[in-house]
């Protein structure tokens, strides 16, 4: 590869938990925590020509700790790792959650679907070629 390209498409000053570039490398959805302590996560989606940050998906409810985001093959929707914690108001990464979830965001039906699920066990990581 003689001419390697590299481009840079934003600043993010988060504590990053995932990175995904689209299939057709429009845009990068990314995952971050509020504070490296917090259960509070965040994805967003940057559109690279345009710089525009897109939020998509908060963790809300019982997901916590939202990390390891993939896009699919038709950028209709993102793989995800959460864990579930029993309500804590911060988290440590010493503590073991009370499960580990395996989830798809899709985002034409703003809609989240679980995949698999481990019990009080950490999913750390996964191929998401087969669902």
């Amino acid at each position: 590869m003689k001419d390697k390209k590299k481009k840079h498409i934003a600043d993010v000053e988060r504590f990053i938990s995932g990175a995904s570039l689209a299939p057709d490398a429009s845009s990068v959805i990314i995952s971050y925590d509020e504070a490296v302590d917090s259960p509070i996560s965040h994805v967003v989606e940057i559109d690279i020509q345009s710089k525009k940050v897109k939020p998509l998906l908060d963790s809300a409810g019982i997901y916590s700790k939202i990390r390891s985001v993939k896009f699919d093959e038709n950028k209709d929707g993102f793989y995800f790792l959460s864990s579930i914690i029993d309500g804590n108001k911060r988290y440590s990464i010493l503590e073991m959650p009370k499960e580990s979830v395996l989830s798809y965001y899709d985002i034409t039906k703003n809609k989240v679907r679980n995949v698999w699920r481990a019990e009080k066990s950490v999913i750390v990581n996964y191929s998401a070629e087969h669902f």
